[in-house]
């Protein structure tokens, strides 16, 4: 019993521990430091524009924190999330995509740190579409008529035609002189001019300028350099001559054809020589749907000395397809009788081919069976049709014809041209619509009326075969050929 005395004292000790220990326990570690996180995009630069048509642009930014490190990093392109950005600095180049609109587009960078800071930096372009630049003004002028080197009797006026066109803008002015006479009636163009000259006009070379200025300072000027001859005195027009039985006459110029009465067909037994005006080969390419008038190797412009020729004595004239049916237009006639007077004297017309088979029908009845269409058969013995008609040797003058290269097959073509009824049909040459005269020996063309797909529609007599042959297609209406009239 004498050790419970010490219980109370043990109790007062553990109180007093108990006491002291209820202080706070002081933390050793320091305190979180705030991190500041800032992005920048050094391109592009607000507000700049962009054209679609560079197909994308660059973009650069960086981001950087005052203490610790970035930790993320998201490049928005509009609403496009750029995968291939996820660290700072970067450069990269977005491509526009195929449906890409003009307007703003807004580029979105955005940063977080490690220790929670973070921040974003847009920046808003527009992008517009490309605008081509207006390309510089030029100008075109042209003269269409007169052509270069034309000679010009001013007894009658001359035509002067015009035209010229501005990639931009307007034309302004318009001037034309010629020599060194202003016409102030043509101010615009296109144009046509009738000019008469003046008593004061001096023969000799004469030059025609055109000049056209635009309204932004562009300008063109072409000229066109022709002869000048003052008419002289013409004799008194001698009476048209009483043509004889087988003629007539063309009160036009007044020559005298001889005729041929086919059946009951009336035609010229000679080419047409009328001669209104004259051109040298070249001009057959640039006629358009002009009428051209040659005369076989004639290369000037003068009609008088074109009729002193050889060529015009013996073949008369040869017409592009729009002078023979005198037409600038390209319809044509298939009828019989064809309609079209054309080029032929008043009651005389152009034959369309219907007229042409027709008198080919008509000869034909008219000559002996001969034989022809040479053919091998398989034993090698050769036999020929013995009923054909040598429709061309009836027809053809006897003489200026070459030897036939088709006897084998057409025997009968080796005795010639015969000229059975007075046709007299002749190799009169051609000009091509390339601009240049030729003379064969074995054919000989004559326009008729139809205008067909290619061109214009041509009669041919050739000593090949013995028929006459026709154009389906047609050819170029630009070529010159000879022309027979028949009586309305």
């Amino acid at each position: 019993m004498k050790k419970f005395w010490l219980l109370p004292l043990l109790l007062l000790g553990v109180a007093g521990c108990s006491e002291e220990n209820t202080e706070p326990v002081k933390s050793e570690n320091p305190p979180v430091e705030e991190q500041t996180v800032i992005c920048s995009l050094s391109a592009p630069e607000e507000g700049v524009e962009i054209e679609l048509e560079a197909g994308g642009f660059e973009i650069s930014g960086t981001a950087l924190a005052d203490t610790g490190s970035i930790e993320t990093v998201e490049l928005k392109v509009g609403e496009t999330l750029i995968e291939a950005v996820a660290h700072v600095p970067f450069t990269y180049n977005f491509t526009f995509p195929e449906d890409q609109q003009p307007g703003p587009l807004t580029i979105t960078l955005s940063a977080t740190g490690n220790l929670g800071g973070s921040d974003s930096k847009r920046v808003t372009v527009t992008l517009v579409e490309s605008e081509e630049p207006e390309p510089e003004q030029t100008v075109q002028a042209a003269l269409t008529a007169p052509t270069e080197g034309l000679e010009w009797i001013s007894e009658a006026p001359l035509t002067i035609a015009g035209e010229a066109e501005v990639n931009v803008g307007e034309i302004q002015s318009v001037t034309l002189t010629v020599g060194d006479l202003p016409i102030t009636e043509v101010n615009a163009v296109p144009f046509t001019y009738d000019f008469t000259a003046p008593e004061s006009l001096a023969e000799g070379e004469l030059t025609i300028t055109l000049k056209v200025v635009g309204d932004r300072g562009a300008e063109a000027t072409q000229s066109v350099t022709i002869t000048h001859k003052k008419p002289t005195e013409t004799p008194p027009t001698p009476p048209i001559p009483t043509p004889e039985e087988g003629e007539m006459v063309d009160a036009r110029d007044g020559k005298i054809y001889r005729t041929v009465l086919l059946g009951t067909q009336t035609w010229m037994a000679e080419n047409l020589a009328y001669l209104p005006e004259v051109y040298p080969a070249e001009a057959a390419a640039d006629a358009e749907t002009g009428k051209r008038y040659f005369v076989l190797n004639y290369q000037g412009t003068d009609v008088a000395a074109a009729k002193s020729t050889e060529e015009y004595a013996a073949y008369g004239v040869l017409y592009n397809w729009y002078a023979a049916n005198d037409t600038s237009s390209q319809t044509g006639s298939n009828a019989s009788p064809s309609g079209v007077r054309g080029v032929c004297p008043e009651g005389w017309h152009l034959p369309s081919q219907q007229e042409w088979q027709l008198m080919e029908a008509w000869v034909a009845e008219q000559l002996e069976p001969v034989t022809g269409n040479y053919w091998m058969d398989d034993w090698g013995d050769t036999h020929y049709d013995s009923d054909l008609k040598n429709v061309w040797s009836a027809l053809a003058a006897q003489e200026l014809w070459g030897e036939s290269l088709g006897v084998e097959s057409y025997p009968d073509l080796a005795n010639g041209g015969r000229d059975t009824f007075g046709f007299t049909a002749l190799p009169a040459g051609f000009c091509w619509q390339t601009g240049a005269f030729e003379w064969r020996d074995s054919s000989t063309g004559f326009w008729s009326t139809e205008y067909q797909s290619y061109g214009g529609g041509c009669v041919e007599l050739n000593n090949l075969q013995y028929h006459i042959a026709y154009t389906k297609s047609g050819y170029s209406p630009l070529r010159g050929y000879s022309v027979r009239c028949v009586k309305d």
